[in-house]
């Protein structure tokens, strides 16, 4: 699921904040693919620490730190994962007056790390074997 997630959100790549303001239904493509991979990330990470014995902590971004620390995900990466959760808390519960041009910046952002992280979670996986 997250390589179709990613495949529509590279569609969507050079998309700008002005053309998240003038389509409604574009906006909310990319934010449901922003928070997908974010949700579907963390559920990944508590699953793996809950299968190893560990707990990951009480709060989404938590369990990027749990990851990194057992040495599934690099360090830097989990930084930036957790940016995707801080993301995708605004968009979900709108704390704030949502900047488009910050979300249309995250698109790339997310592109990148969530195919490092798919990538990080399959060597991690075949290491298991």
């Amino acid at each position: 699921m997250i390589d179709r997630l990613v495949g529509a959100a590279e569609s969507r790549r050079g998309i700008t904040g002005e053309e998240l303001d003038r389509d409604f239904d574009t906006r909310l493509i990319v934010e449901r693919i922003l928070t997908q991979l974010a949700d579907l990330a963390v559920d990944i990470n508590a699953h793996i620490t809950s299968s190893l014995g560990e707990t990951a902590g009480g709060e989404a971004r938590s369990t990027f730190d749990k990851m990194a620390q057992l040495g599934i995900i690099p360090r830097a990466l989990a930084t930036e994962l957790k940016l995707s959760v801080g993301l995708r808390n605004v968009l979900v519960h709108e704390y704030v007056n949502i900047d488009l041009n910050k979300v249309a910046e995250s698109v790339p952002q997310a592109i990148d790390s969530y195919t490092q992280y798919r990538r990080q979670i399959a060597r991690w996986l075949l290491e298991q074997r």
